[in-house]
C-alpha cells in the first residue's frame, strides 16, 4: 500500500514531492537505447553521486561510464537475472542505512524488461523510498 509521506494516510495514489527526497533511496535510472549522449543531465549527476550502482552488465555499463568521464570507484556492481533475487535483502539495508543507490540497464529503464523489479520491489516493501530518473518529479513509497 502507498502511504502519503505527509499525512501519513494510507492512499493507493499517494506520492512523495522531490522536495521531501533525502539521502537512503533506490533510483531506477533510465539509460540510452543508442546514442550514450542520449542520457539527462539528472541522470548523469545520480551516476556520479550514487553510493552504489548496480548494472545489468558492468562491461557494456563501462562504455557508458567512460563517455561520459564518470569515475566508477569501485561503486560498480553487477545485477542481473540469475542474482537479483539473492541481492534484494543487501539493497534494501544499503537503502536503508542511508545510501544512495542506483539500478541501470544495459540500455532502458530498468524494471520494465530488465532486471530491478524484484529489488525495487523489495526497497519499497521494506518502506524505503524508491524513484526514478531522469522523471524525479514524483516518487512514490509503500508502506508495511
Amino acid at each position: 500500500m502507498l502511504v502519503d509521506s505527509g499525512s501519513g494516510e494510507p492512499n493507493e495514489e499517494a506520492m512523495v514531492e522531490n522536495s521531501e527526497i533525502t539521502a537512503g533511496q533506490l533510483v531506477l535510472v533510465a539509460t540510452p537505447l543508442g546514442n550514450l549522449g542520449d542520457i539527462s543531465r539528472r541522470a548523469l549527476e545520480l551516476l556520479e553521486s550514487a553510493d552504489v550502482i548496480y548494472c545489468e552488465d558492468t562491461r557494456r555499463s563501462s562504455t557508458l561510464f567512460s563517455a561520459h568521464r564518470i569515475a566508477v570507484n569501485g561503486r560498480l556492481r553487477a545485477l542481473h537475472e540469475h542474482n537479483e533475487a539473492s541481492l534484494c535483502d543487501q539493497v534494501v539495508a544499503q537503502v536503508a542505512s542511508g545510501q544512495t543507490v542506483v539500478v541501470i540497464s544495459d540500455a532502458g529503464t530498468p524494471g520494465i524488461s530488465d532486471p530491478g523489479a524484484r529489488v525495487a520491489a523489495a526497497v519499497a516493501d521494506a518502506g524505503l523510498l524508491v524513484t526514478t530518473a531522469p522523471d524525479r518529479r514524483r516518487s512514490w513509497r509503500r508502506s508495511r
